[in-house]
């Protein structure tokens, strides 16, 4: 089982290759707009819904807090697709500003 998941990503580069000699680079353009709709809905969140939350409860700038916690854990998140990676990070980040909170006299 472990070797049809490490030789998966081999086969899909294969059938794409397969495809876009075929039908040709037209093939593609369907998924490259919706990857752009995926990530320009993901910073839309990100970057305009997310602040606007944040301003409503703290009624604070809330860039400050976006961008650190977007620097933190989003772009692990964003890259990896991976709870388990997300979750380490927004732990380690949360014992780091827990501890640096503590130590402020």
């Amino acid at each position: 089982m472990r070797y049809v998941i490490r030789f998966a990503p081999v086969g899909i580069f294969g059938l794409v290759c397969t495809t876009v000699a075929t039908v040709g680079l037209g093939a593609l353009a369907g998924y490259a707009s919706l990857a752009g709709l995926l990530v320009a809905a993901m910073l839309v969140m990100a970057l305009l819904v997310n602040p606007l939350l944040v301003f409503a409860v703290t009624r604070r700038n809330p860039y400050p807090i976006v961008l650190r916690c977007l620097e933190e854990s989003g772009i692990t998140a964003f890259f990896t697709r991976s709870s388990a990676a997300n979750i380490r990070s927004t732990s380690r980040s949360r014992r780091s500003s827990a501890s640096a909170r503590s130590s402020t006299p």
